[in-house]
């Protein structure tokens, strides 16, 4: 199950339905897993910039696990930022130690204006090949 702000943006993103988050506001994601160890939560997150020139952050808070903060802010045309545009999608990703079957919370609370949602992923194996499914 999913809580969100605001209804998604229908069309954006690779998901077809990504969320803007403002400052302040978090969108909230149930899953549950049957698979027991360490694995790799991915954020993907369109590539804009801040309309003010500042940060893009948010706040991830798996469980009750300590909450992490991430920025998708780029300087310039970086070769971070012309890999992001190509993509259309920032990625960041964030190391979970142990995660064990059954259902989690995942909460994501923008820090900054203009933080917009497109993709979450949880993985497992680093060697297991990925497909982009295209809407």
């Amino acid at each position: 199950s999913v809580a969100f702000p605001d209804r998604p943006l229908s069309g954006l993103g690779h998901s077809g339905s990504a969320i803007c988050l403002k400052k302040g506001e978090r969108a909230t994601y149930s899953f549950e897993t049957v698979t027991n160890g360490s694995a790799r939560l991915g954020i993907y997150s369109l590539p804009d910039h801040a309309a003010d020139g500042g940060d893009i952050r948010y706040q991830v808070v798996l469980d009750k696990m300590d909450s992490v903060v991430m920025n998708t802010r780029t300087f310039g045309r970086s070769m971070e930022w012309k890999e992001n545009v190509l993509r259309n999608q920032a990625v960041r990703w964030i190391p979970v130690s142990l995660l064990k079957p059954g259902l989690h919370t995942l909460t994501i609370t923008a820090l900054d204006d203009d933080v917009v949602l497109d993709q979450l992923q949880i993985q497992f194996s680093r060697n297991r090949k990925q497909y982009l499914v295209v809407h």
